[in-house]
């Protein structure tokens, strides 16, 4: 039993070590690659107002094309940065990143409605605790994306006393326990821990009901009783 739980130790010891080698990743893309290409951005574009005054035709159209690409570029950073590590989550806390997650995920896929409820003060979530949710509920939404882009998720966050409480529940086809148990990536940029994975090393216990017809549902409980930290530092 030692042994067992001195494994779990390690493993959410390492998994804490990768998110924060993500965020440090992330934090030293934005500030030098993303802000060199600022930087050659605006340079192109001052160029490109002087010679629009100069009647420069010829530079003009050498130019312009730079000036897309660029920002093309500077988005795509944007987009890698977000999804190796959420700043919003950093900034402003774990409530209004996963907001963001789920307006981001129904403007790309019309089809799919997420009903949110969050029923938790941010500072009653311990910090180690916000990232595990997050990729959680990152991982499963990508799961039922795969499966079934349409339909309705609901999902809710919430606090019971001596819990936290993640469920989120499927109405169709997409959240299923066999992924869930072996895991689902969230595209190429997803920790290698599977959900179950994530909730067991997180001190969570995990429960998934799944019903023909009737779609799936998912629960994760934290206790944050003292003496039981739900993830190891």
């Amino acid at each position: 039993m030692r042994s067992t739980e001195h494994l779990r130790e390690l493993c959410a010891r390492l998994l804490s070590a990768q998110e924060e080698e993500r965020r440090r990743i992330a934090h030293e893309v934005h500030e030098n690659l993303a802000q060199a290409m600022i930087a050659i951005q605006l340079r192109v574009e001052t160029a490109l107002n002087e010679m629009t005054g100069n009647g420069d035709t010829k530079a003009l159209e050498l130019l312009e094309p730079v000036a897309a690409i660029l920002q093309e570029g500077i988005g795509s950073i944007r987009m890698i940065t977000g999804r190796l590590r959420p700043s919003v989550l950093d900034d402003l806390g774990i409530l209004p990143a996963v907001s963001r997650l789920f307006k981001d995920v129904m403007s790309n896929h019309p089809g799919l409605s997420i009903e949110a409820s969050l029923e938790v003060e941010e500072r009653d979530i311990p910090e180690a605790l916000k990232m595990v949710i997050y990729r959680i509920l990152e991982s499963a939404v990508c799961s039922i994306l795969k499966k079934n882009p349409n339909g309705l998720v609901a999902i809710s966050l919430l606090q019971e006393g001596p819990l936290i409480t993640l469920a989120i529940r499927n109405s169709g086809e997409g959240l299923v326990s066999e992924e869930i148990l072996p895991g689902c990536e969230i595209q190429e940029w997803s920790a290698p821990a599977t959900i179950g994975e994530r909730a067991m090393l997180s001190g969570g216990a995990l429960t998934v009901a799944s019903l023909e017809g009737d779609g799936t549902t998912m629960q994760i409980s934290w206790s944050l009783e003292e003496g039981t930290n739900p993830v190891a530092g």
